[in-house]
């Protein structure tokens, strides 16, 4: 195994020295003033162009790639890092002209952005980097938080929480929507009233069905007892009858992929 890794190793490092050499001559990003957003456009042929940006620990990169070529591709890579980010410069779902990749960047330093055509023919190209300010943002609270299946007493029906905070449009990009929330619960959906998303903090109240409603005060946080790495939801949830609470409880609800 450990050879193996090594061999895997040995080949991203050749692959990212291969780009280097490629690379006509780096261009280090500038933003204009006031703004997070570069715009860069060139033309590819039998060389890549490499574009070098500065961050810090934490800062969230958007890289879109736009070209009528369709072999058009980038990768990024950190200094001294052996392996590309995930899956940047992969098209995205149901999109011809265009890819992207965003991110959490996990260490400061300088990272590189190759953008190249495996085929070698012209393709001009627009590339689109965007470089946000390390911290939590509403986007990242966007999503489903379920009981995973564990019942909750007093809330037995309980089956998650629902938050939107951004909305999704095309090339994978999101714009931000006013926090919506709603308690589903055997599959009745109580969507509230209004709902407060204050830096991790979310608290709101959902109109009644059937003279059922719930009020919900809590907070986000990393780390749960499966998975430390996980989004949770911790708050105090409360269902009222008529107006009168006839159950309460502290809750802890986990983040579940692929539930809209």
């Amino acid at each position: 195994m450990r050879n193996r890794r090594s061999v895997s190793l040995a080949f991203a490092v050749v692959i990212l020295s291969a780009l280097s050499a490629w690379a006509q001559s780096s261009t280090r990003i500038q933003f204009p003033p006031g703004s997070n957003t570069a715009t860069l456009k060139g033309t590819l042929d039998t060389s890549n162009r490499e574009y070098v940006l500065r961050v810090t620990e934490g800062q969230r990169l958007h890289v879109n790639l736009t070209s009528k070529n369709p072999y058009a591709r980038f990768n990024i890579y950190r200094t001294s890092y052996d392996e590309p980010l995930g899956n940047a410069g992969e098209m995205v779902e149901g999109s011809k002209d265009s890819t992207g990749w965003n991110g959490t960047l996990e260490a400061d330093g300088d990272y590189h952005i190759y953008v190249f055509n495996p085929k070698g023919n012209n393709a001009s190209f627009t590339l689109e980097v965007t470089l946000l300010p390390a911290g939590p943002r509403p986007e990242d609270y966007d999503g489903y938080f379920s009981t995973q299946g564990n019942p909750i007493k007093g809330f037995e029906d309980l089956q998650g929480i629902q938050l939107t905070t951004v909305k999704y449009i095309s090339n994978g990009k999101t714009v931000p929507v006013k926090p919506s929330a709603y308690v589903d619960a055997r599959r009745r959906k109580y969507n509230a009233v209004s709902t407060t998303l204050n830096g991790s903090n979310l608290s709101f109240e959902t109109v009644a069905l059937r003279g059922v409603s719930y009020q919900f005060t809590g907070a986000f946080q990393k780390g749960s007892a499966t998975d430390p790495k996980a989004l949770v939801l911790k708050g105090h949830l409360t269902k009222s009858l008529n107006g009168k609470k006839v159950t309460e409880q502290d809750v802890e609800l986990e983040y579940e992929e692929g539930v809209d």
